[in-house]
Order: structure tokens, then C-alpha cells, then sequence
């Protein structure tokens, strides 16, 4: 019913269409088939899995983009987001997130990302 990529493998139940290849699985659309394939295929899938953190702001980025680079530099083998909010009405501006495999990195770049920002800024904090 559609093209494949050149070298690409059917995996899981071949009712329905999944295809990797190398360490990347497409999954179909429908959320129906979708939780069916996730669950045949999860098991295939190696590695840890990341741990996320979010750190909600009511200031905008500008207010906090020197403190955000210098804990990035500091602790490289996380990844860090912001993810600025235009829509009036909600009860943030901002939301940073830090992620890893490593919940340690996570954590120790989090608490330093805490520690760095003023508590007035901060509205809630997710995955600490």
C-alpha cells in the first residue's frame, strides 16, 4: 500500500505496517494501530530511556538566556529547551526542559538550573 525505504525491514505483526530501518521505526498513524505495533515492537528497542525534566517560567527568554547558556555549558551531556509561550491566558512563559538518558545528569543540571534562577520565576517544575 506504500513505498518502503531501501532497506528498510517489516517488524512486528505484519497486519499492520511497520517498518525500520537501522535504529529507526516508523509506526502507523491511527492511535488504534499504533498502541497495538508500540507494544509488539518495544521490546526490540535498546538503550535506556531518557529522563525529562520542565521547569515552568512566567518571565520571557531574554530575562534568563545568560543563566540558561552558562548551565548548558556547564553541564554538556544533557539537552536543554526552551520553549517560549505567545498565547495570552496561560499561567507560564516559558518552558525549559532537561533531558538525558543519564536521570543523574538530569538531575544535577536541573538543581543547577534552580539554583541559578530566582524562586519568583519559577511557577511548578515537572519531573524532578
Amino acid at each position: 500500500m506504500a513505498d518502503a525505504p531501501e532497506g528498510s525491514r517489516l517488524i512486528g505483526d505484519p497486519g499492520y505496517p511497520t517498518l525500520a530501518v537501522e535504529n529507526v521505526v516508523m509506526l502507523p498513524g491511527p492511535p488504534r494501530f499504533f498502541r497495538f505495533q508500540l507494544e509488539q515492537v518495544a521490546p526490540l528497542l535498546q538503550g535506556p530511556p531518557f529522563r525529562l525534566a520542565s521547569v515552568y517560567l512566567s518571565v520571557r527568554e531574554e530575562r534568563f538566556a545568560e543563566v540558561l547558556a552558562e548551565v548548558a555549558r556547564a553541564h554538556a551531556g544533557v539537552e536543554i529547551g526552551s520553549y517560549p509561550r505567545f498565547d495570552e491566558g496561560a499561567d507560564f512563559r516559558v518552558r525549559l526542559t532537561v533531558e538525558s538518558r543519564d536521570p543523574a545528569a538530569v538531575s544535577v543540571a536541573l538543581a543547577a538550573l534552580l539554583g541559578a534562577l530566582p524562586g519568583e520565576w519559577v511557577v511548578k517544575v515537572e519531573g524532578a
